[in-house]
């Protein structure tokens, strides 16, 4: 009888070992590293605690730096993030994805454009004391984040990715500032600031806010 029940609960133990692989979805996730080799394998995976708070639709007013015009020009944004996660197989990263969609309305001589791309969250070798953030567009490439500064009452993050000094460009150094808005509870709003100083921080040759604005999550 003994034999018996080991046996069953090895076979059922057995079933949902292969139930459990069967739902195992693994996708080409180049994309996300701003490859198109397909040389990146990723697992879809549950959305992880970090970043639930992150699932939904978002949108707001930007202003961006325009170089046509030297002003700020005026766009909206919206991310989408899903109710998934991606773990990439070879390095164990996990992170969130955010599909980005910027539309920018004619302004000045400048003609409506729409500008795409994606923005990650992620913990490097899914550990989370490695904290990284990732932009990937056609008008910038790939820009990966190193976070410098955590605050937990207002949620804020501060991040930073420095472009060294190559024949005649100085070093750039971009600053992403993003806090939640706390005088509403019933509201998630986060407020960003993207800064850029060109020269070293010790003495610039200039700084100053290249993007500012705010979205909301509406789902």
């Amino acid at each position: 009888m003994k034999n018996l029940k080991l046996i069953i609960f090895l076979k059922l133990t057995l079933s949902l070992s292969l139930l459990n692989a069967q739902h195992t979805t693994i996708i080409d996730g180049s994309l996300f590293y701003g490859l198109n080799d397909s040389s990146i394998e990723c697992e879809v995976i549950p959305c992880i605690d970090e970043y639930n708070s992150f699932v939904g639709i978002w949108e707001g007013p930007f202003q961006g730096y325009d170089k046509e015009t030297k002003k700020m020009r005026p766009y909206n944004n919206v991310i989408i993030y899903d109710s998934i996660c991606y773990r990439n197989i070879e390095n164990n990263d996990i992170f969130i994805v955010g599909k980005r969609t910027d539309t920018y309305p004619a302004f000045e001589n400048q003609p409506q454009k729409i500008v795409c791309g994606i923005i990650i969250t992620g913990m490097k070798g899914g550990d989370k004391n490695k904290p990284f953030l990732k932009t990937i567009d056609n008008e910038n490439g790939v820009i990966v984040y190193q976070k410098i500064f955590t605050e937990t009452i207002t949620e804020m993050s501060i991040w930073r990715y420095v472009y060294p000094a190559c024949e005649n460009q100085p070093q750039m150094t971009f600053t992403i500032t993003d806090f939640r808005e706390l005088l509403s509870s019933l509201v998630n709003k986060r407020f960003v600031y993207i800064s850029m100083i060109v020269g070293a921080d010790e003495k610039p040759y200039w700084k100053g806010i290249i993007t500012k604005g705010y979205h909301t999550k509406i789902e």
